[in-house]
């Protein structure tokens, strides 16, 4: 949409230079002196140079716009995954997944945050909270068990969303490749980074950046 919004501009833009050009020379023909013509080309070199100018303006407030865009589609995500929720959970349980997941984002990387979603885990395995959690886990913990919370978080979490629009299944399986590649597994990272940009052209980082487009900067 935003691609053809540009064309369309571009579409009315040029024909109205080419009109106000001919306007100001009306000789551009066999009589014109070399310096009508030179000044024509200066005129269009003019012109050029503007839209170059505008096509820069352009281009950031489009990909300004495509990333508010997706950002509105994820966030609907989220409250849709969340509505899952209240009608699988009784408000009391609703209470007390919330409690124990902002108990490990206060408390991050302690014994007291890990004992949390380890709960919510347990207790609530349905809960979009519980996929969130999930991962945090991962990202708290090294080694083996870092490796096998991120592979619960994309089997069994796949579609739970944080409230920024990052997917559990899209991002576990970037923080996952990331992890092999730490560890020398460079065979598994790739095979990761490939189904990410197969499967979740959009996904998204806390950031709001693409993670098709971190993973470009990491393979150069």
């Amino acid at each position: 949409m935003l691609n053809t919004c540009k064309n369309d501009f571009m579409k009315k833009i040029l024909p109205a230079i080419l009109i106000l050009i001919c306007a100001a020379y009306p000789v551009l023909a066999k009589d014109a002196s070399d310096g009508d013509i030179k000044e024509l080309n200066k005129r269009i070199e003019r012109l050029e140079n503007r839209i170059e100018m505008l096509e820069e303006i352009i281009e950031p407030l489009e990909d300004d716009m495509r990333s508010r865009a997706r950002a509105l589609r994820f966030r609907k995500k989220f409250q849709e995954r969340m509505k899952r929720d209240e009608r699988i959970y009784e408000p009391s349980d609703l209470r007390e997944i919330e409690k124990l997941y902002q108990t490990a984002n206060q408390k991050w990387n302690t014994v007291t945050a890990k004992e949390s979603l380890k709960l919510l885990a347990d207790n609530y395995p349905e809960s979009n909270r519980a996929g969130c959690g999930m991962l945090y886990l991962a990202q708290m913990n090294m080694g083996k068990q870092k490796r096998d919370y991120f592979k619960k978080a994309i089997r069994e979490h796949n579609d739970c969303w944080y409230g920024d629009g990052v997917q559990v299944g899209a991002y576990a399986r970037f923080l996952l490749a990331v992890y092999y590649q730490e560890t020398g597994d460079k065979k598994e990272a790739k095979k990761l980074f490939k189904e990410i940009v197969n499967k979740y052209p959009e996904a998204i980082d806390h950031k709001g950046n693409m993670l098709k487009d971190i993973i470009r900067e990491i393979n150069k």
